[in-house]
């Protein structure tokens, strides 16, 4: 098509809305821009455009569009798209064609500008996203969640998700305390989260989040990098949570502020107020029924005594750790001794006043995070803190309430680093505890009535022992090449008063709380001697046994020295008893252990460190002395069939074992034969568990094994 420019005048319409120009196909020189489209370019002068680029004049870009639609036009035909022009800041719906102007390809293109529809558009399916983001909201908080407090949480995640935010949260108004404190939060798996209860804001220091309350309107400010270097208090509350953008809005009921809705971060719809706006209306009147709610619920959590959390508290404190925490932590066990003990010599005012002491001494030192879990036992957690800043506090700790004539307390701690569960580093600190406890004692701190209640125990399980109320059992280890007897172990039973069998998992933990386990421990030892010195005269010397020691019978003053003197007095070698020894020797200091350890095999007896790979086995043991025997675990032994983890780390400590040399193996709880094939064809020496035989009575395991 070819047209003069009297025809392009008759053509197009420069006083139409269309925004219309010609541009050359080739060289994209402009030859005609309508009045409309001047317009918008702000009616530059015809020198400043006329055979110029067009994507110079319409797109301000120095070379050509790489969306231009040269190639796609026709000149029998429309090409149609939309677009948007960022140099313009609007958006238009074309077509174009080429035609021939003056002789050359031109391209023609009418724009119509449908801006506001698009913002209409927009405006509409926000409006409509809004909508379904409340009526998601209604039926979160609305949903009955046994916990309280699962329909808030499920609401702060939608309103996050809406604005892709780092974080969303409620913070309510303490009045008595004139501070803004946290109730409730949600953020994204690397944002550190704010325990709730925690975080408080003094009024006076976010008065522009007040004044905006108070005036009903949203509270809404985005920090430029110049902004986070000023002084004001908001700015180092705001840059202290690394906040760049912040949207708060008001919670109000009956003209009341209760608090706030806050957003930190706002990725998408930042400038969508509305649903700031609509939605707190669905949670204020929420809130408020979980307050009176959480009012009553406190009393099943608080320890009514110390006003400390209880055990239930505690243990919701360690579900959040474990699900959203993820910084690193102390842990501060504490057990006021004997205290039991105490109630009976002094009585329990003084008792309780005990207990208020170490709660309060606890408090100061390590906050909110401190609970009473048993009758005079303490778990504190230390959060957002340094290793060696708790190291110090913990110490400050052992200095205010050292135990005198009145408080004796045993404290223990542990440090975590997420490497290994929570619950096994309550039980380091637990285990910390109980050595410290027996140091305690060691130190002569127990009062004199407590150690005359501690010594009527002690001569009631003597005259249980004498009287035969405690028997020995041997369990047979067997070699797995030969299917021979390898060795026993001797384990301890005790009989009620009609002569059944009770387990030692019964009482053993309790002779250990009330220091007395000693007298089982070597009751055992000197029944394992009575038996091997039987053997002797009997011919067999071949088969040993394998003798269980309490980790608190191991603190005592010259304990090998005892357990040479039992085996001298009834003529038995040393060498022909096995000392097994657990995992939570380990919680003793390194050069006290070593010594200890040392001592033993010096002694002539032989050492077998048990239960290893039971939990997170601490291999820096065995640097410390050479075991002749490591024990496997029965958990591992259990879960072998199953093949993964289990049976790598059992035929990895195997292996170990082997190239040690020196080393023997031993795997406990074998219960099937396939367990046993595994564990032979790893080169486990020898065997324990049902598949072969449980604990037996002596003269029993003498007939079936020995021959006697």
């Amino acid at each position: 098509m070819t047209i003069s420019d009297k025809e392009i005048l008759s053509l197009i319409v420069d006083e139409g809305n269309d925004v219309t120009y010609l541009s050359d196909i080739e060289n994209y020189k402009l030859y005609f821009v309508n009045r409309k489209g001047l317009e918008i370019l702000g009616n530059p002068d015809m020198d400043e455009w006329y055979g110029k680029p067009c994507y110079e004049v319409l797109q301000n870009r120095t070379s050509p569009c790489p969306f231009c639609t040269n190639h796609l036009l026709r000149e029998d035909s429309f090409y149609e798209w939309n677009f948007y022009n960022e140099h313009m800041k609007r958006n238009f719906a074309k077509r174009g064609t080429i035609v021939n102007f003056n002789g050359r390809k031109t391209r023609m293109e009418f724009a119509i500008d449908v801006t506001e529809i698009c913002d209409m558009e927009k405006k509409l399916k926000q409006e409509l996203e809004v909508q379904k983001v409340l009526i998601d909201c209604a039926l979160a908080l609305n949903r009955e969640s046994k916990e309280g407090d699962e329909s808030i949480y499920a609401f702060l995640n939608i309103i996050r998700d809406y604005y892709d935010a780092d974080r969303t949260y409620i913070y309510e108004i303490n009045e008595e305390k004139d501070v803004f404190k946290n109730t409730y939060e949600v953020s994204r798996k690397y944002i550190k989260p704010q325990p709730a209860g925690q975080m408080e804001q003094p009024l006076s220091s976010v008065e522009c989040l007040v004044e905006a309350f108070r005036n009903g309107q949203i509270y809404s400010i985005s920090l430029p990098e110049e902004a986070k270097e000023r002084e004001s208090e908001e700015n180092k509350i705001l840059t202290s949570r690394k906040i760049d953008s912040l949207l708060a809005a008001p919670l109000v009921l009956e003209g009341e502020v209760l608090g706030y809705l806050g957003v930190d971060n706002a990725k998408i719809n930042a400038s969508a107020e509305v649903l700031l706006r609509l939605a707190p209306e669905f949670v204020i009147n929420d809130i408020k029924k979980r307050q009176i709610w959480q009012a009553a619920k406190n009393s099943g959590y608080m320890d009514d005594l110390t006003g400390l959390g209880n055990r239930k508290k505690y243990r919701h404190m360690i579900e959040w750790l474990e699900q959203q925490y993820q910084g690193e932590f102390g842990i501060v066990t504490v057990d006021i001794d004997s205290l039991r003990n105490i109630n009976n010599a002094y009585g329990y005012a003084w008792g309780d006043h005990m207990l208020n002491y170490v709660a309060e001494t606890m408090t100061k030192c390590f906050g909110d995070y401190v609970y009473r879990i048993g009758d005079d036992e303490f778990v504190a957690f230390c959060l957002d803190i340094s290793k060696e800043r708790f190291e110090e506090e913990v110490r400050e700790l052992q200095k205010t309430a050292k135990w005198d004539e009145q408080l004796q307390i045993a404290i223990g701690s542990s440090w975590y680093e997420g490497e290994c569960d929570i619950d096994y580093q309550i039980t380091v600190a637990n285990e910390k505890m109980h050595i410290n406890k027996l140091k305690n004692y060691k130190r002569g701190g127990a009062q004199k009535g407590i150690q005359k209640y501690r010594g009527v125990l002690a001569d009631n399980l003597q005259r249980e022992i004498e009287t035969g109320r405690f028997v020995v059992y041997l369990q047979p280890q067997i070699n797995l090449k030969n299917n021979e007897i390898g060795g026993a172990e001797a384990l301890i039973r005790r009989l009620d008063e009609k002569g059944n069998i009770i387990f030692p998992n019964s009482f053993v933990s309790r002779y250990e709380g009330d220091e007395i386990i000693r007298y089982i421990d070597f009751f055992v030892l000197e029944s394992v001697c009575g038996i091997l010195k039987e053997w002797k005269d009997k011919g067999r010397q071949d088969v040993g046994i394998a003798v269980n020691f309490s980790r608190v019978t191991m603190m005592e003053d010259e304990v090998v020295e005892k357990m040479r003197s039992v085996c001298k007095r009834f003529g038995v070698e040393p060498r022909q008893i096995t000392i097994e020894v657990t995992e939570s020797i380990g919680m003793l200091e390194r050069d006290t252990l070593k010594e200890l350890l040392d001592d033993i095999q010096k002694s002539g007896f032989r050492i077998s460190l048990d239960d290893f790979g039971s939990r997170y086995s601490d291999l820096a043991l065995l640097s410390l002395a050479d075991f002749n025997e490591i024990k496997l675990d029965k958990s591992l032994i259990d879960r072998l069939e199953i093949g993964g983890k289990p049976r790598v780390i059992a035929e990895y400590v195997l292996q170990m074992c082997m190239e040690l040399k020196l080393t023997h193996s031993v795997a406990e709880g074998i219960e099937t034969v396939s367990q046993r094939e595994i564990l032979k064809n790893f080169g486990c020496e020898l065997g324990q568990g049902y598949l072969f035989d449980k604990a037996i009575p002596v003269n029993e395991f003498e007939t079936k094994y020995l021959g006697f």
